[in-house]
């Protein structure tokens, strides 16, 4: 905010998307001014909206409901979307409470105000999951139920890659299944219906897997996990497609993992039809890729206390740079807790060991380093992926021995 009085603001406004890439690509970004006339108060006056607001309200909606006067309104549901996911990539200090308003003030407009691009709504469902702010669990969980209601009904007669694209549908699944796994307890009238949810992730699931060229790996992965995460009661009643997609984006994973631990690849190269922009939404411990210095380090340097129970397991040649990994280690841990689940209710499939030996490296590398910036519920899922796995020989035992010291 550049000015203001009490009838107008005047904002310099720049494109979040063009602002993280410019970061790397040094690129000067445009800069545009806007002027809002309205009072400022307008936005923090939302609590004085109508309980019926959400049910009276057409169209896009409004986030300028006053009392039981409608005022021009100042941000549209594209711009509120776009707003809650600019600030929680950008970090921005303000981002909770501004986060929460727009989850505040979405519960208040009701469903048809979700009426938005693929975009937007992978933007929204992504700034709820990452949402920390201790309030508007109820709201949070409504909001995304309806998005995966609207997924599921705008999806219903088309190809859902015609809604998204695949970095969107990757998004939108994996903030989908983050936020009903955080609520897993709640009453299932919150939880809406279960099977639109699975019809949901299966659609994504297959979609991904028919087309692996576009996507890139962590999207897969976040489409798996998301898949196994949201029908996880239903692990049982898997069907042969089912199966099959999950194995073939399981083998592309671990294809791309292998590669990285030789040192012989950099983050997964374009493809005819993939999206150049995946990368401004890429992430590393959940946090955007853009200017890290983490992502400098290389695995098993020979600072590491450890290195000498490693050496059996791991050339000393093989120094591979996390920024050449492709997948966040907070979704390869997911990933490999999901799969370790599926293999150990479904004995005939094999899979999630290699996803989980690589990010028990990753965390028990640089003397635990890595293991400081995961959370600690994606640290149990690791947990637990190493109990659940049946792979035996001396390198598991070393590993995992050194994770658990760690």
């Amino acid at each position: 905010i550049v000015g203001h009085d009490s009838n107008f603001q005047e904002v310099q406004v720049v494109d979040a998307a063009k602002l993280l890439a410019s970061a790397s690509s040094g690129e000067e970004v445009e800069v545009e001014t806007e002027v809002i006339v309205a009072p400022v108060s307008v936005m923090e006056s939302s609590s004085m909206v109508s309980p019926d607001a959400g049910e009276n309200s057409t169209g896009e909606g409004s986030a300028t409901f006053v009392g039981e006067t409608q005022t021009t309104p100042i941000f549209t549901p594209h711009d509120l979307a776009s707003i809650a996911w600019s600030v929680t990539e950008l970090r921005d200090p303000l981002k909770t409470p501004i986060v929460g308003m727009v989850i505040k003030i979405f519960s208040r407009l009701g469903y048809d105000s979700l009426s938005l691009s693929g975009a937007d709504l992978s933007n929204l469902a992504w700034a709820i999951a990452k949402y920390d702010g201790g309030s508007y669990d109820t709201e949070s969980l409504l909001i995304t139920r309806w998005i995966a209601e609207h997924v599921s009904y705008r999806s219903e007669n088309i190809d859902i890659l015609r809604v998204f694209q695949p970095p969107e549908l990757g998004r939108v699944m994996w903030a989908i299944a983050c936020t009903m796994s955080n609520y897993a307890s709640a009453p299932s009238e919150a939880m809406g219906d279960c099977y639109l949810l699975h019809s949901v992730a299966r659609k994504a699931l297959r979609a991904a897997a028919n087309n692996l060229s576009i996507f890139s790996t962590e999207d897969l992965v976040r489409i798996a996990w998301a898949f196994l995460e949201i029908a996880d009661v239903d692990l049982f009643q898997l069907d042969s497609s089912e199966v099959a997609a999950l194995g073939l984006i399981l083998a592309t994973t671990e294809m791309s993992l292998h590669r990285w631990e030789r040192g012989d690849c950099t983050l997964d190269p374009p493809t005819p039809g993939s999206h150049s922009d995946a990368s401004v939404f890429s992430s590393f411990f959940g946090r955007p890729r853009i200017n890290l210095p983490l992502l400098d380090l290389s695995v098993s340097d020979e600072e590491d206390d450890d290195e000498g129970v490693l050496s059996p397991v791991l050339q000393k040649s093989q120094r591979p740079k996390l920024r050449d990994l492709s997948i966040d280690p907070s979704t390869l841990c997911k990933a490999a807790c999901s799969f370790q689940r599926l293999s150990a209710r479904h004995p005939y499939i094999k899979g999630g060991w290699t996803l989980t030996r690589v990010a028990i490296r990753l965390l028990s590398s640089k003397n635990a380093r890595l293991m400081k910036e995961c959370s600690i519920h994606d640290i149990a899922r690791l947990c637990e992926a190493a109990v659940l796995s049946e792979v035996d020989g001396h390198g598991r035992e070393l590993m995992i021995g050194l994770f658990a010291r760690q």
